[in-house]
């Protein structure tokens, strides 16, 4: 495919996807960036946060994703990624925070619920964790 399209974002892409496979975790987040530039999608910024976490490169994740929090704050994947990026450089609070103001949108999702669960069990704040566990 990437013969016939070198420049097709999704057949990078799909290349990242099979160098992860193969656990060359450098030139998936290289093709990644690449699908990135060409194809800006949040789907593949969320794919390539979760290379940089896995890469212990944290801080990179978290500047990955703070421009797509800041254009698509009501994006529940989004939301999650950037907080999990936060959450994974110790940024307790500021993962806090934007997990809370998506539960206040979003009460019912579990995936923000657990997220802010953990965030607060990491803080030792088992008083602010218990009552979200009981709903």
């Amino acid at each position: 495919l990437l013969s016939v399209r070198p420049q097709d974002a999704e057949c990078i892409a799909l290349r990242a996807n099979l160098a992860q496979q193969r656990g060359d975790l450098e030139a998936a987040m290289q093709d990644l960036q690449l699908a990135i530039q060409i194809n800006p999608t949040s789907d593949k910024a969320i794919q390539l946060k979760m290379l940089l976490l896995r890469s212990n490169q944290s801080a990179e994740a978290i500047r990955l994703m703070r421009p797509w929090y800041r254009k698509h704050p009501e994006d529940v994947a989004i939301c999650l990624a950037y907080a999990t990026a936060l959450r994974e450089n110790g940024h307790f609070r500021e993962a806090q925070e934007k997990l809370s103001d998506l539960l206040n949108r979003q009460p019912k999702h579990l995936g923000v619920l657990a997220a802010l669960v953990e965030v607060y069990l990491l803080q030792n704040q088992v008083e602010q964790a218990l009552p979200l566990v009981q709903t």
